[in-house]
């Protein structure tokens, strides 16, 4: 039951308002490795005590762990790209076709690309530096 409940939560936070959104994916976290860890120890109980398997403990463990890998996921790619997640969020509540929100994913997709080859190219320097060079090479784009 906490396993669907996490996953339903995870589901309604992928629209609408960002700090519900939040809100929701933590809740969703939470609730999902409860559901999982809750499962998880009666599996091993009824192991223990040689009785018979608890039914929907399997599934609970599974939805459970499934909505906290997802919402997980989502928090750390908000906490990776905030403004680009909240300019998405804003250009979908003002869309009004299909056609807008098309348009709103495919900015979404070009802002988060032009985010990542920043992180990428910094990534890569660091690498450079930590692989032996004396100093940090500059690559001129800024």
């Amino acid at each position: 039951m906490l396993g669907a409940l996490s996953l339903a939560a995870a589901k309604f936070a992928l629209g609408g308002d960002l700090r519900r959104f939040i809100y929701l994916l933590i809740f969703s976290a939470v609730v999902g490795v409860a559901s999982a860890v809750i499962g998880l120890t009666a599996v091993l109980k009824a192991k223990r005590t040689g009785s018979y398997r608890p039914r929907g403990a399997v599934g609970g463990m599974v939805l459970g762990a499934l909505a906290a890998l997802i919402s997980i996921w989502l928090l750390v790619f908000y906490l990776a790209f905030p403004r680009q997640v909240d300019n998405y969020v804003r250009c979908l509540n003002q869309a009004q076709t299909s056609g807008s929100q098309h348009s709103c994913m495919d900015k979404f997709y070009r802002s988060i690309h032009m985010g990542s080859a920043g992180l990428g190219g910094a990534a890569a320097r660091l690498r450079r530096t930590s692989a032996g060079s004396a100093e940090p090479r500059d690559s001129g784009q800024r």
